[in-house]
């Protein structure tokens, strides 16, 4: 895949060689180590168990330092490269030269290290290889836009430090913290809102309903009170018209008795004076 400017990213020399041959020398190493461990635990001395295990020539003694050259090489062809695409240093994910000559960059010098450590040499050789594998793939099966390397991916990841740094440092997280705590709050405010008008409507209609029962029994009361009232008056003016009535015809007869009595004392008065 080629950038706008017509760069390559990476030979296949840099793409499938080294990494295959960063992983290949790991792994030999590595069970070159296996293997001498395994011979010195049989009772071989150390140097007799480098040469059983092929371990002790100056050439296999070289490896790290022949791996260690060819990744400082590349750290270092690519660092210039990078330097000639500066003008992409604040551009987009897209197609940006210059953080995929950094990646390259990073990569070059982490195999450099890496050569002195026959499985970080496995590890890092095998992921750059299938990374580019990958990349290629997609390329193919997606369009050129859609391609990657292993240098384009670690420069994606530095890019993205990058901008997360100045993030924070323009007070990103300052700002996000600030918002949330505005959602949060703005929604415990209303949240306080709605219960508070749903606790004043439960107390009023609460009161209301009190209020209502309260009339309706006290106007119950006022209404039983004034018939019991009315009905004690009225059973009050009938025994007193009642007793007024019979007093007044007892009167009536005992005046008409003493009349007749005194008009017969009078008559028996008259009749003997007359005798």
């Amino acid at each position: 895949m080629s950038d706008e400017g017509g760069h390559e990213e990476g030979s296949w020399w840099e793409k499938y060689a080294i990494p295959a041959g960063h992983a290949a020398v790991g792994a030999w190493e590595a069970g070159g180590e296996h293997l001498v461990k395994a011979f010195e635990g049989a009772g071989a001395s150390a140097h007799a168990a480098e040469s059983m295990a092929g371990m002790a020539s100056p050439a296999v003694k070289a490896i790290p330092y022949v791996g260690a050259a060819l990744g400082t090489g590349q750290a270092l062809y690519h660092g210039n490269e990078m330097l000639k695409h500066t003008d992409q240093a604040d551009g987009g994910y897209a197609n940006n030269q210059f953080y995929t000559e950094m990646g390259e960059a990073t990569l070059g010098g982490a195999g450099a290290v890496a050569s002195f450590c026959p499985a970080a040499s496995l590890y890092l050789g095998a992921g750059e290889l299938a990374v580019n594998g990958l990349g290629w793939a997609s390329g193919k099966l997606f369009g050129d836009e859609y391609g990657f390397s292993a240098g384009s991916v670690v420069g994606a990841a530095e890019h993205g430090v990058k901008d997360a740094a100045q993030w924070v440092g323009n007070g990103g997280v300052q700002r996000t913290a600030g918002a949330a705590y505005d959602a949060v709050s703005g929604a415990a405010g209303t949240a306080y809102d709605a219960a508070s008008g749903a606790a004043s409507t439960a107390v009023n209609a609460v009161s209301d309903t009190a209020s209502t029962a309260y009339n309706a029994v006290s106007g119950a009361a006022s209404g039983a009170y004034d018939a019991a009232s009315g009905a004690a008056s009225t059973a009050v003016n009938a025994v007193s018209s009642g007793a007024s009535t019979a007093y007044n015809a007892v009167a009536d007869t005992a005046s008409s008795a003493y009349n007749t009595a005194s008009d017969a004392v009078g008559g028996a008065v008259d009749a003997v004076a007359s005798w």
